[in-house]
Parts: C-alpha cells; sequence; structure tokens
C-alpha cells in the first residue's frame, strides 16, 4: 500500500463493502424502523375503524412518540448489529485481515453510523409521513413541520404572563440558545459514538454494559462537577432571589449562563474526540 494511512480510492472501495455488510446485517430492521410511520398509521387507523366505525389518524403527540421511540431503538441497535460482529473470533479474525488501515475502517464505521443509515432512516420516516398527511387531512402536521413549529414556539416562550424574552435580553439569549437546533448535533453524533464504542468494546452484553457504563460515568462527572458550578454561581454578585424580572434577567446575564452553547459545544466536541479516540485505539489493538 503507498499510503499505510488513507488512500481516497481504496477506502472508497472498503466503503461500499462496509454499506453492503451492513445492510445484509442491518436492512431488514432498518427498512422496518423507515416504515414504522406508515405501519403505526395503518394498524392505528383500522384499530379505530373497527371499534368506531370511521377512520382516523394517531394525533400529533403520538406519532412524534413513535418517531422519536424508533430513532432510539436505531442508535442504540444499529451499531451492534453492523459492528458488533468485529469482537468475534471469527467475523473479527476475518474483519481484521481485510487490507486497509485502521483509520479507514473507523472512518467507515463513523460515517455509517453518524451519517448514513441515520440519514436514510430518519429521511424516508419523514417523507412517508408527509406523503401520509398530505393524502390524509386527518393525519394533521407533518413531522417535519412539527419540528419547525415547535422551535417557533420556544422562541417566543414567556417567562411569564407579564415578561415577554424580547423585553429582558440576558434571559431571551439563554433561550435562544436552548432552542437552535445546530445545538443538539453534536449531542446527537455522541450518543452514536457512544454505542458504536460499546459495540466494538464490549463482547457480550453490548447494550445493556454500555447503557451501564454510561449511567456510572453521568454519575461521576456530575459528582465532580457539582461543585465547581455551585462556586461559579455562588461567586457571583448576582442576587439568586430573583423577586423581580430584572434579577432574573441579571442573573442570567452572568458568565455560565451567557456562554451556555459555547460551554456545551465545547463539552461536547472534547467528549466526541475522546470517543473517536477510543474507537481508533480499540480497532487498533484488537486481536483474536
Amino acid at each position: 500500500m503507498k499510503n499505510d494511512i488513507f488512500n481516497l480510492r481504496r477506502f472508497g472501495k472498503y466503503f461500499v463493502s462496509d454499506a453492503r455488510s451492513c445492510a445484509a446485517n442491518y436492512g431488514l430492521t432498518m427498512a422496518l424502523i423507515s416504515f414504522m410511520g406508515l405501519l403505526t398509521y395503518l394498524i392505528y387507523g383500522f384499530t379505530i375503524l373497527a371499534l368506531d366505525g370511521a377512520w382516523e389518524s394517531a394525533d400529533d403527540g403520538f406519532r412524534s412518540f413513535v418517531f422519536l421511540l424508533c430513532m432510539c431503538v436505531m442508535i442504540i441497535n444499529m451499531p451492534v448489529k453492523c459492528y458488533g460482529k468485529i469482537t468475534d473470533r471469527k467475523d473479527g479474525a476475518s474483519w481484521l485481515m481485510i487490507p486497509v488501515s485502521t483509520f479507514e475502517k473507523c472512518l467507515s464505521m463513523v460515517v455509517m453510523t453518524v451519517f448514513v443509515v441515520p440519514a436514510i432512516t430518519m429521511g424516508t420516516y419523514l417523507l412517508i409521513d408527509m406523503i401520509i398527511c398530505r393524502i390524509d387531512p386527518s393525519c394533521g402536521t407533518a413531522l417535519f413541520e412539527m419540528v419547525k413549529d415547535l422551535f417557533n414556539l420556544l422562541g417566543n416562550l414567556k417567562v411569564s404572563s407579564e415578561m415577554d424574552l424580547m423585553n429582558y435580553p440576558a434571559v431571551g439569549d439563554f433561550v435562544r440558545q436552548l432552542t437552535s437546533p445546530w445545538l443538539y448535533i453534536d449531542d446527537y453524533a455522541q450518543v452514536s459514538l457512544t454505542f458504536l464504542l460499546g459495540a466494538i468494546f464490549f463482547k457480550s452484553g453490548k447494550t445493556s454494559k454500555t447503557i451501564l457504563a454510561v449511567i456510572i460515568l453521568s454519575i461521576l462527572i456530575s459528582i465532580a462537577a457539582t461543585p465547581f458550578l455551585m462556586h461559579s454561581i455562588g461567586s457571583s454578585s448576582v442576587s439568586m432571589q430573583m423577586e423581580t424580572p430584572e434579577e432574573l434577567n441579571n442573573m442570567f446575564n452572568t458568565g455560565i449562563f451567557r456562554h451556555a452553547a459555547l460551554i456545551d459545544t465545547i463539552s461536547d466536541t472534547l467528549a466526541n474526540i475522546v470517543l473517536l479516540t477510543g474507537i481508533f485505539f480499540r480497532v487498533k489493538t484488537l486481536k483474536h
């Protein structure tokens, strides 16, 4: 190999092979998740038709719940189905013999897990839901449009019936930070990479052990971070009584609230770097 780290042509061939392997192992489940919106629509409609004699679609809340549940199942289950086999002696030994670099294998894993499979699955699900809502008026608002409406609603929140966020810039800025969809992209990547690392790290009980490890790690991080957060808030000169809206606005004008999005982005980026590093060294040191 002329380049032992990365060769675009070699990576392209391997990525296609990796995609075919993932489709063979996860394609049926992926198709089922993608069409779950249609199945939910038909099952719910025919059930109401049998009970009340009239066709009725599931409401927006129920459809949103099913969609989120399906996406969670995909994020948790996909890495195990596509890459969990590399910890097995037979399949893993064959996978290690593929003549591509560790970096290329890891890159293909990450692209498939974080981008390709979720984009196809989520896109198909939302497209089918949109078509259903265009055909059947009882469907209500399409899920894709509901996301935009949700962020518009959050952007117009009021702290109280008398106080509009626009009149209190610091509070309004904090809310706008939290309601930006871009803020949660790295969180999604973090969750996906976590289950990918768990799928290739543990040899058995991959999902349950990953969830247990995340819970334990979250508890430890919370214990370590709590004193720092309490010190940061307590050391500010802002009154924590919040007896008036002005005091509330002043509190949100402190650094920890004013830079909430930046702090979240930096922490998530560092976590993703750690996860990517863990994936790389797990693949590099994997032996059977």
